[in-house]
């Protein structure tokens, strides 16, 4: 939904201009939208791919991991107020951390046939 906003960022534009009781968005609200959108949208890429009920813990970790090294290396991500973007990222990190704690902890076997 984020990355319809930011395609149709000018129609949005005119549409704010035309009707007035519409609240343009200004330069710092589609840097935010974008920085978001950037962080979140790998997400929404693993959520469908896990979604098959066939999957196992072998295929959710490696999702995990590239996820969790994802966050960290979108510092580089420019957004005008950083406690935001350290809060997102932070909240969403340790998300991820309680979720996923009680499996990287334990040992698990592959069987291969």
């Amino acid at each position: 939904m984020l990355s319809r906003i930011l395609e149709f960022k000018v129609v949005l534009s005119h549409v704010a201009i035309e009707y007035k009781d519409c609240v343009a968005l200004n330069q710092i609200d589609y840097e935010t939208i974008q920085f978001v959108n950037d962080i979140l949208s790998p997400f929404e890429k693993m959520t469908k791919k896990l979604s098959d009920r066939n999957e196992t813990i072998s295929s959710v970790l490696p999702c995990y991991f590239s996820m969790m090294h994802h966050l960290e290396r979108s510092d580089e991500a420019l957004v005008q107020n950083p406690e935001l973007r350290i809060t997102f990222k932070n909240a969403i990190l340790n998300g991820l951390k309680n979720r996923m704690s009680p499996f990287l902890n334990e040992k698990y076997v592959l069987i291969d046939f």
